[in-house]
Protein backbone atom coordinates (compact mmCIF):
# COMPACT_ATOMS: atom_id res chain seq x y z
CA UNK A 1 0.00 0.00 0.00
CA UNK A 2 2.95 2.36 0.50
CA UNK A 3 4.96 1.46 -2.60
CA UNK A 4 7.29 2.82 -3.86
CA UNK A 5 8.03 4.25 -0.40
CA UNK A 6 7.80 1.00 1.55
CA UNK A 7 11.58 0.61 1.86
CA UNK A 8 14.37 3.14 2.42
CA UNK A 9 16.63 0.78 0.51
CA UNK A 10 14.41 0.24 -2.54
CA UNK A 11 12.74 3.67 -2.87
CA UNK A 12 15.67 5.59 -4.48
CA UNK A 13 16.19 2.81 -7.01
CA UNK A 14 12.48 2.51 -7.86
CA UNK A 15 11.94 6.27 -8.20
CA UNK A 16 15.02 6.63 -10.40
CA UNK A 17 13.81 3.91 -12.77
CA UNK A 18 10.28 5.30 -12.70
CA UNK A 19 11.48 8.75 -13.75
CA UNK A 20 13.34 7.29 -16.71
CA UNK A 21 10.32 5.22 -17.69
CA UNK A 22 7.86 8.11 -17.52
CA UNK A 23 10.17 10.23 -19.69
CA UNK A 24 10.48 7.47 -22.28
CA UNK A 25 6.71 7.05 -22.58
CA UNK A 26 6.04 10.60 -23.92
CA UNK A 27 2.85 10.83 -21.89
CA UNK A 28 0.07 13.34 -22.41
CA UNK A 29 -2.87 14.27 -20.21
CA UNK A 30 -6.05 12.19 -20.73
CA UNK A 31 -4.07 9.42 -22.47
CA UNK A 32 -5.43 5.96 -21.73
CA UNK A 33 -2.64 3.99 -20.05
CA UNK A 34 -2.70 0.28 -19.24
CA UNK A 35 -0.71 -0.56 -16.11
CA UNK A 36 0.31 -4.17 -16.82
CA UNK A 37 0.99 -6.20 -13.68
CA UNK A 38 -0.32 -3.33 -11.60
CA UNK A 39 -0.20 -5.17 -8.27
CA UNK A 40 -1.63 -2.82 -5.59
CA UNK A 41 -1.92 -0.11 -8.29
CA UNK A 42 0.49 2.47 -6.81
CA UNK A 43 1.80 3.33 -10.30
CA UNK A 44 -1.76 3.60 -11.62
CA UNK A 45 -2.43 6.17 -8.90
CA UNK A 46 0.65 8.18 -9.92
CA UNK A 47 -0.47 8.11 -13.55
CA UNK A 48 -3.96 9.26 -12.52
CA UNK A 49 -2.36 12.15 -10.62
CA UNK A 50 -0.57 13.05 -13.88
CA UNK A 51 -3.93 13.31 -15.64
CA UNK A 52 -3.96 9.96 -17.43
CA UNK A 53 -6.93 7.60 -17.71
CA UNK A 54 -5.68 4.37 -16.14
CA UNK A 55 -6.57 0.72 -16.50
CA UNK A 56 -4.96 -1.45 -13.81
CA UNK A 57 -4.44 -5.01 -15.04
CA UNK A 58 -3.33 -7.92 -12.87
CA UNK A 59 -3.78 -11.67 -12.53
CA UNK A 60 -4.45 -11.24 -8.81
CA UNK A 61 -7.93 -10.13 -7.76
CA UNK A 62 -6.52 -9.57 -4.27
CA UNK A 63 -3.99 -7.08 -5.66
CA UNK A 64 -6.73 -5.24 -7.54
CA UNK A 65 -8.80 -5.09 -4.36
CA UNK A 66 -5.81 -3.47 -2.67
CA UNK A 67 -5.69 -1.02 -5.57
CA UNK A 68 -9.30 -0.02 -5.01
CA UNK A 69 -8.55 0.39 -1.32
CA UNK A 70 -5.54 2.57 -2.16
CA UNK A 71 -7.57 4.90 -4.38
CA UNK A 72 -10.29 5.14 -1.74
CA UNK A 73 -7.80 5.83 1.06
CA UNK A 74 -5.87 8.45 -0.96
CA UNK A 75 -8.33 9.79 -3.54
CA UNK A 76 -6.97 11.67 -6.53
CA UNK A 77 -8.15 15.28 -6.71
CA UNK A 78 -10.30 15.83 -9.81
CA UNK A 79 -9.20 12.83 -11.93
CA UNK A 80 -9.95 13.12 -15.64
CA UNK A 81 -11.62 9.70 -15.40
CA UNK A 82 -12.26 7.15 -12.69
CA UNK A 83 -9.61 4.40 -12.64
CA UNK A 84 -10.53 1.01 -14.07
CA UNK A 85 -9.51 -2.34 -12.58
CA UNK A 86 -9.31 -5.32 -14.92
CA UNK A 87 -8.58 -8.94 -14.04
CA UNK A 88 -6.19 -10.76 -16.40
CA UNK A 89 -6.52 -14.48 -17.06
CA UNK A 90 -2.86 -14.67 -18.08
CA UNK A 91 -3.64 -15.10 -21.76
CA UNK A 92 -6.06 -12.55 -23.25
CA UNK A 93 -6.60 -8.96 -22.17
CA UNK A 94 -10.31 -8.18 -22.12
CA UNK A 95 -10.02 -4.95 -24.13
CA UNK A 96 -10.74 -4.14 -27.80
CA UNK A 97 -8.05 -3.64 -30.43
CA UNK A 98 -6.27 -0.28 -30.51
CA UNK A 99 -7.89 1.18 -27.42
CA UNK A 100 -4.95 2.40 -25.27
CA UNK A 101 -2.35 5.09 -25.93
CA UNK A 102 0.37 3.64 -23.72
CA UNK A 103 1.27 0.49 -21.81
CA UNK A 104 3.47 0.65 -18.74
CA UNK A 105 5.05 -2.44 -17.19
CA UNK A 106 7.11 -1.81 -14.07
CA UNK A 107 9.05 -4.87 -12.90
CA UNK A 108 6.34 -7.31 -14.03
CA UNK A 109 7.44 -8.84 -17.36
CA UNK A 110 10.08 -11.01 -15.68
CA UNK A 111 7.27 -12.82 -13.83
CA UNK A 112 5.48 -13.77 -17.08
CA UNK A 113 5.88 -17.37 -18.36
CA UNK A 114 4.19 -16.80 -21.78
CA UNK A 115 6.04 -13.65 -22.89
CA UNK A 116 5.22 -13.85 -26.60
CA UNK A 117 1.49 -14.28 -26.01
CA UNK A 118 1.45 -11.35 -23.57
CA UNK A 119 3.47 -9.05 -25.83
CA UNK A 120 1.17 -9.94 -28.71
CA UNK A 121 -1.80 -8.87 -26.59
CA UNK A 122 -0.10 -5.61 -25.61
CA UNK A 123 0.55 -4.90 -29.29
CA UNK A 124 -3.07 -5.64 -30.15
CA UNK A 125 -4.61 -3.23 -27.66
CA UNK A 126 -2.16 -0.38 -28.41
CA UNK A 127 -3.18 2.37 -30.80
CA UNK A 128 -1.03 2.93 -33.88
CA UNK A 129 1.77 5.27 -32.84
CA UNK A 130 1.58 4.08 -29.23
CA UNK A 131 4.33 2.93 -26.89
CA UNK A 132 4.81 0.13 -24.40
CA UNK A 133 7.37 0.91 -21.71
CA UNK A 134 9.19 -1.53 -19.43
CA UNK A 135 11.53 -1.39 -16.43
CA UNK A 136 12.97 -4.87 -15.96
CA UNK A 137 15.98 -6.63 -14.41
CA UNK A 138 18.59 -8.12 -16.70
CA UNK A 139 20.30 -11.45 -17.13
CA UNK A 140 21.13 -13.32 -13.95
CA UNK A 141 18.25 -11.80 -11.99
CA UNK A 142 16.63 -15.15 -11.29
CA UNK A 143 19.83 -16.37 -9.62
CA UNK A 144 20.11 -13.46 -7.18
CA UNK A 145 19.70 -14.30 -3.48
CA UNK A 146 16.51 -12.24 -3.23
CA UNK A 147 14.93 -13.95 -6.26
CA UNK A 148 15.89 -17.39 -5.01
CA UNK A 149 14.41 -16.63 -1.58
CA UNK A 150 11.15 -15.31 -3.03
CA UNK A 151 10.75 -18.31 -5.33
CA UNK A 152 11.45 -20.67 -2.44
CA UNK A 153 9.22 -18.96 0.15
CA UNK A 154 6.40 -17.38 -1.88
CA UNK A 155 6.14 -19.54 -5.02
CA UNK A 156 6.95 -16.51 -7.22
CA UNK A 157 8.15 -17.03 -10.79
CA UNK A 158 11.42 -15.14 -11.38
CA UNK A 159 12.88 -15.07 -14.91
CA UNK A 160 15.75 -13.29 -16.64
CA UNK A 161 14.96 -10.61 -19.22
CA UNK A 162 17.40 -11.10 -22.08
CA UNK A 163 16.92 -7.99 -24.20
CA UNK A 164 18.06 -9.52 -27.48
CA UNK A 165 15.50 -12.31 -27.04
CA UNK A 166 12.75 -9.88 -25.98
CA UNK A 167 13.35 -7.70 -29.04
CA UNK A 168 13.08 -10.70 -31.36
CA UNK A 169 9.73 -11.54 -29.79
CA UNK A 170 8.60 -7.91 -30.06
CA UNK A 171 9.42 -7.88 -33.77
CA UNK A 172 7.53 -11.11 -34.35
CA UNK A 173 4.35 -9.71 -32.82
CA UNK A 174 4.61 -6.43 -34.77
CA UNK A 175 6.54 -3.82 -32.78
CA UNK A 176 8.74 -1.74 -35.06
CA UNK A 177 11.35 -0.08 -32.87
CA UNK A 178 13.01 -0.18 -29.48
CA UNK A 179 14.72 2.60 -27.50
CA UNK A 180 16.54 2.51 -24.16
CA UNK A 181 16.79 5.02 -21.35
CA UNK A 182 20.34 4.75 -19.93
CA UNK A 183 19.93 3.93 -16.27
CA UNK A 184 22.50 4.78 -13.60
CA UNK A 185 21.89 3.33 -10.16
CA UNK A 186 21.30 6.15 -7.64
CA UNK A 187 23.96 4.85 -5.24
CA UNK A 188 26.65 6.12 -7.61
CA UNK A 189 28.42 9.30 -6.45
CA UNK A 190 31.38 11.28 -7.80
CA UNK A 191 33.65 13.93 -6.31
CA UNK A 192 33.54 17.64 -7.14
CA UNK A 193 36.79 17.31 -9.03
CA UNK A 194 35.39 14.45 -11.13
CA UNK A 195 32.24 16.47 -11.83
CA UNK A 196 34.23 19.50 -13.02
CA UNK A 197 36.47 17.28 -15.14
CA UNK A 198 33.46 15.67 -16.87
CA UNK A 199 31.91 19.07 -17.63
CA UNK A 200 35.15 20.38 -19.14
CA UNK A 201 35.86 17.21 -21.12
CA UNK A 202 32.93 14.87 -21.78
CA UNK A 203 35.37 12.13 -22.75
CA UNK A 204 37.09 12.22 -19.37
CA UNK A 205 34.70 9.92 -17.53
CA UNK A 206 36.15 8.44 -14.34
CA UNK A 207 36.66 4.71 -14.69
CA UNK A 208 34.47 4.11 -11.66
CA UNK A 209 31.58 5.98 -13.33
CA UNK A 210 31.86 4.26 -16.71
CA UNK A 211 32.04 0.87 -14.95
CA UNK A 212 28.98 1.72 -12.86
CA UNK A 213 27.01 2.85 -15.92
CA UNK A 214 27.90 -0.36 -17.73
CA UNK A 215 26.80 -2.51 -14.80
CA UNK A 216 23.59 -0.53 -14.31
CA UNK A 217 22.59 -0.97 -17.96
CA UNK A 218 23.43 -4.68 -17.83
CA UNK A 219 21.55 -5.31 -14.59
CA UNK A 220 18.45 -3.22 -15.39
CA UNK A 221 16.77 -2.12 -18.60
CA UNK A 222 14.34 0.77 -19.00
CA UNK A 223 13.05 0.66 -22.56
CA UNK A 224 10.08 1.31 -24.82
CA UNK A 225 8.86 -0.49 -27.91
CA UNK A 226 6.73 1.29 -30.49
CA UNK A 227 3.79 0.33 -32.65
CA UNK A 228 4.71 2.32 -35.74
CA UNK A 229 6.13 5.86 -35.71
CA UNK A 230 5.55 7.76 -32.48
CA UNK A 231 2.35 9.82 -32.65
CA UNK A 232 2.54 13.11 -30.74
CA UNK A 233 -0.41 15.40 -30.04
CA UNK A 234 -1.26 18.46 -27.99
CA UNK A 235 -2.07 16.47 -24.84
CA UNK A 236 1.70 16.63 -24.22
CA UNK A 237 4.32 19.37 -24.64
CA UNK A 238 6.57 17.69 -27.19
CA UNK A 239 6.38 18.76 -30.81
CA UNK A 240 4.36 21.93 -30.20
CA UNK A 241 5.38 24.74 -32.55
CA UNK A 242 3.52 27.32 -34.58
CA UNK A 243 3.71 30.28 -36.93
CA UNK A 244 1.48 33.27 -36.08
CA UNK A 245 1.03 36.11 -38.57
CA UNK A 246 -1.45 38.89 -37.68
CA UNK A 247 -2.75 40.91 -40.63
CA UNK A 248 -1.75 44.14 -38.84
CA UNK A 249 1.08 45.08 -36.48
CA UNK A 250 -1.04 47.82 -34.89
CA UNK A 251 -4.79 48.37 -34.59
CA UNK A 252 -7.10 51.03 -33.26
CA UNK A 253 -10.80 51.51 -32.61
CA UNK A 254 -13.19 54.05 -31.21
CA UNK A 255 -15.42 53.63 -28.19
CA UNK A 256 -18.45 52.69 -30.26
CA UNK A 257 -17.08 49.46 -31.74
CA UNK A 258 -15.19 46.25 -31.00
CA UNK A 259 -11.72 45.68 -32.39
CA UNK A 260 -11.34 42.68 -34.70
CA UNK A 261 -7.89 41.33 -35.59
CA UNK A 262 -7.45 38.56 -38.16
CA UNK A 263 -4.58 36.17 -37.52
CA UNK A 264 -3.10 33.51 -39.79
CA UNK A 265 -1.72 30.48 -37.93
CA UNK A 266 0.13 27.35 -39.06
CA UNK A 267 1.20 24.18 -37.28
CA UNK A 268 4.98 23.95 -37.72
CA UNK A 269 5.58 21.19 -35.15
CA UNK A 270 5.42 17.40 -35.06
CA UNK A 271 2.41 17.21 -32.72
CA UNK A 272 -1.18 17.04 -33.91
CA UNK A 273 -3.29 19.93 -32.56
CA UNK A 274 -6.54 18.65 -31.07
CA UNK A 275 -9.74 20.64 -31.53
CA UNK A 276 -11.77 18.54 -29.06
CA UNK A 277 -10.95 16.39 -26.06
CA UNK A 278 -12.17 15.34 -22.62
CA UNK A 279 -12.71 18.41 -20.40
CA UNK A 280 -11.09 20.53 -23.12
CA UNK A 281 -7.66 19.22 -22.05
CA UNK A 282 -5.03 19.63 -24.76
CA UNK A 283 -7.28 21.46 -27.20
CA UNK A 284 -5.33 24.11 -29.08
CA UNK A 285 -6.53 27.71 -29.26
CA UNK A 286 -5.19 31.07 -30.31
CA UNK A 287 -4.74 33.12 -27.17
CA UNK A 288 -3.48 36.51 -26.08
CA UNK A 289 -1.86 38.09 -23.05
CA UNK A 290 -2.82 41.72 -22.46
CA UNK A 291 -0.19 44.30 -21.47
CA UNK A 292 -0.25 48.05 -21.10
CA UNK A 293 1.95 50.17 -23.39
CA UNK A 294 4.90 49.69 -21.00
CA UNK A 295 4.57 45.89 -21.11
CA UNK A 296 3.17 45.55 -17.61
CA UNK A 297 0.90 42.49 -17.53
CA UNK A 298 -2.81 43.29 -17.19
CA UNK A 299 -4.44 39.94 -18.01
CA UNK A 300 -2.51 36.75 -18.74
CA UNK A 301 -5.56 34.84 -20.06
CA UNK A 302 -7.12 37.73 -21.96
CA UNK A 303 -8.45 35.93 -25.05
CA UNK A 304 -9.05 32.50 -26.54
CA UNK A 305 -10.15 31.46 -30.04
CA UNK A 306 -10.70 27.79 -30.82
CA UNK A 307 -9.21 26.24 -33.96
CA UNK A 308 -11.88 24.98 -36.39
CA UNK A 309 -10.54 21.42 -36.72
CA UNK A 310 -7.65 19.17 -35.72
CA UNK A 311 -4.46 20.41 -37.38
CA UNK A 312 -1.41 18.35 -38.34
CA UNK A 313 2.02 19.60 -39.40
CA UNK A 314 1.69 22.16 -42.20
CA UNK A 315 -2.03 22.79 -41.70
CA UNK A 316 -3.09 26.41 -41.46
CA UNK A 317 -6.19 28.50 -40.80
CA UNK A 318 -7.26 32.09 -40.19
CA UNK A 319 -8.90 33.16 -36.94
CA UNK A 320 -10.49 36.42 -35.85
CA UNK A 321 -10.05 37.92 -32.40
CA UNK A 322 -12.78 40.33 -31.29
CA UNK A 323 -12.52 42.31 -28.07
CA UNK A 324 -13.58 45.48 -26.30
CA UNK A 325 -11.37 47.48 -23.94
CA UNK A 326 -11.50 50.74 -22.05
CA UNK A 327 -9.78 53.69 -23.76
CA UNK A 328 -6.03 53.42 -23.59
CA UNK A 329 -2.89 52.00 -25.20
CA UNK A 330 -2.28 48.27 -25.08
CA UNK A 331 -0.15 45.45 -26.41
CA UNK A 332 -1.59 42.03 -27.19
CA UNK A 333 0.92 39.17 -27.18
CA UNK A 334 -0.47 36.44 -29.46
CA UNK A 335 0.40 32.82 -28.79
CA UNK A 336 -1.12 29.35 -29.12
CA UNK A 337 -2.17 27.43 -26.02
CA UNK A 338 -2.84 23.73 -25.43
CA UNK A 339 -5.48 24.02 -22.73
CA UNK A 340 -4.45 22.71 -19.28
CA UNK A 341 -1.10 21.64 -20.79
CA UNK A 342 1.02 24.65 -21.80
CA UNK A 343 1.33 27.90 -23.68
CA UNK A 344 3.57 27.44 -26.69
CA UNK A 345 5.92 30.21 -25.51
CA UNK A 346 7.00 28.00 -22.60
CA UNK A 347 8.37 25.42 -25.07
CA UNK A 348 10.18 27.84 -27.37
CA UNK A 349 7.57 29.71 -29.40
CA UNK A 350 7.82 33.51 -29.48
CA UNK A 351 4.61 35.41 -28.74
CA UNK A 352 3.75 37.95 -31.47
CA UNK A 353 2.95 41.49 -30.26
CA UNK A 354 0.17 43.65 -31.71
CA UNK A 355 -0.18 47.26 -30.55
CA UNK A 356 -3.71 48.51 -29.93
CA UNK A 357 -5.06 51.97 -29.29
CA UNK A 358 -8.61 52.60 -28.04
CA UNK A 359 -9.98 56.17 -28.23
Amino acid sequence: MTKPFASLVEAPDALCKLGHLLAALHLGRTMTVLDFGAGPCWLSRFLTLLGCQTISLDVSTTALDLGRKLFNAWPVFRPVAEPRFLHFDGRRIDLPDGCVDRVVCFEALHHVPNVEQVLSELYRILKWGGLAGFAEPGEGHSQSPQSQAEMRNFDVLELDVVISDIWKVCQRVGFTRILFQPFVHPTMAITLEERDSIIKDSGALPRSLSTHVSRSIANWSVFVVGKGPLALDSRGVEGLACEIIPEVEAAESRADGDCIIKVHIRNTGAALWLAENVSDIGTVKLGAHLYDKNMSLLNFDFLRRRIPRAMAFGDSCTLSLAFDLAPGSYILALDMVAEHVTWFETVGNVAVPVRYERY
